[in-house]
């Protein structure tokens, strides 16, 4: 299978053009890995608007359509929610005008298909933002499954459905996509691991690990339909350990804590030590779930590292999306509880607003805690391994819990905001979940 952009579309059988130029570079700058997206994003941006724009005048419509599809998964890749937003109102306008009108003179492309994948990363963004509420999800999740049941590729839209009814844990939602997606699954000519890691959802969602593990090992052992081997070359979800974040992190989403700690112990601590941290371009969920695995475990062994990671979530947390500002401020409220009782009592960081408020509530979180959870200092271990020893006095240092009471009070913040637009999203489910699974006693609401 070729990997560039605009793969459907015969480029040598074009008219040589400035279009046909402009497409050609889009694949060379897109060919051989799929990271390259992320490597030439400022140039792909330029090109695919220039070649949107010619397409557009040239009335050559299956490259236009191509041309947002591509767009959009530029912006999926480099996490530019916006632009998704952006080009779903531009494609909603024209694929009415222009896409039924159209179709029956490229019947032997996946034109059709490309409405189908296009509302798969406006589902993507959609169900990630609070000025989505309940009545445009139901609106655009209409539009999503008309599109599906048109132009084929359906079991895209029961594949996400399952991926809602993960966030909401509706599980009657849960078995409608499942029957449904294993009605439409082998219409399936894409990435057999990623289209059904959703199937881990819902063994999760049954109570049912030893078939999740079971589904997992099948992945792992390439124990899938031959046709679909080729994904092997490709797809990120075939490293184990990227697998085992996935798993791990729906064990932890879906409140199972038995899970969580099976899968944690039989597989992720299974690896060598220097890799249950995450680093370089792996996605802020990874990065972050390893980070908040490794404070449940007690390695700490590179905090200046930790730290220079929640640092920049710190900066850049008002940026990411609703569920991800949840996700990474409970992530980072529970690290830097458990960094507190493993003795480190400060910490080089500077909290947003007044960088001087961090040591006064910092004391006064530190007494509360004292009351409320009668902390055994003497039996908590720092970094170095002594025994109760307090960290931290330095110039620019925060009290640990100061930091870790901040990421909770922006969690409550935001996800008392999502819940407020999706009726049953449970955002106390989700944070109970993430102390449970951290090891931290749930704290009342």
């Amino acid at each position: 299978m070729a990997i560039g952009a605009f793969a459907g579309i015969r480029i040598g059988e074009m008219e040589e053009g400035e279009l046909k130029t402009a497409l050609r570079r889009a694949r060379r700058l897109t060919a051989e890995s799929y990271s390259n997206y992320e490597k030439n994003e400022k140039p792909l941006v330029r090109l695919f608007a220039g070649i949107m724009e010619l397409s557009r005048q040239q009335k050559e419509w299956y490259v236009y359509f191509y041309s947002i599809y591509e767009r959009m998964y530029l912006a999926k890749r480099t996490c530019d929610s916006k632009a998704i937003i952006r080009y779903a109102e531009i494609y909603y306008r024209d694929s009415d005008l222009y896409m039924d009108e159209n179709l029956p003179k490229y019947l032997n492309t996946d034109m059709g298909y490309l409405n189908v994948w296009i509302c798969g990363f406006i589902y993507g963004v959609y169900m990630d933002y609070c000025e989505i509420d309940d009545a445009k999800m139901k609106l655009f999740m209409s539009r999503y499954e008309a599109a599906a049941l048109k132009y084929g590729k359906t079991f895209c839209y029961y594949k996400d459905e399952m991926g809602m009814a993960v966030l909401y844990r509706n599980l009657e939602m849960m078995e409608h996509g499942r029957r449904n997606f294993e009605r439409y699954e082998k219409d399936m000519t894409s990435c057999y691991i990623c289209g059904h890691l959703p199937m881990l959802d819902y063994y999760l969602m049954k109570d049912s690990p030893e078939q999740a593990e079971c589904l997992m090992q099948d992945f792992l052992n390439r124990n899938i339909p031959r046709k679909h081997l080729w994904c092997y070359q490709y797809c990120e979800y075939a490293q184990p350990q990227l697998l085992y974040a996935a798993i791990l992190r729906s064990s932890l989403e879906l409140e199972k804590p038995e899970s969580f700690r099976y899968f944690l112990e039989k597989y992720w601590l299974a690896l060598p030590r220097e890799r249950w941290r995450q680093r370089g371009d792996t996605g802020i969920w990874y990065r972050n779930l390893s980070l908040y695995i490794c404070a449940i475990v007690g390695n700490f062994d590179d905090l200046e590292y930790d730290l220079g990671e929640a640092k920049e979530d710190l900066e850049n947390i008002k940026t990411y999306t609703a569920t991800s500002k949840i996700r990474v401020s409970l992530m980072w409220h529970c690290y830097f509880e458990l960094l507190d009782r493993s003795g480190v009592r400060e910490v080089p960081l500077c909290l947003p607003g007044d960088q001087n408020a961090g040591r006064v509530s910092g004391q006064a979180d530190l007494e509360d805690w004292e009351k409320q959870d009668n902390r055994m200092d003497q039996g908590n271990q720092d970094i170095n391994g002594t025994p109760g020893q307090a960290h931290g006095g330095g110039e620019g240092m925060v009290s640990t819990l100061a930091v870790s009471r901040y990421m909770e009070r922006f969690a409550d913040e935001w996800g008392e905001k999502f819940s407020k637009s999706r009726a049953e999203y449970d955002y106390y489910g989700w944070k109970r979940a993430y102390r449970e699974c951290a090891g931290l006693q749930a704290m009342e609401i």
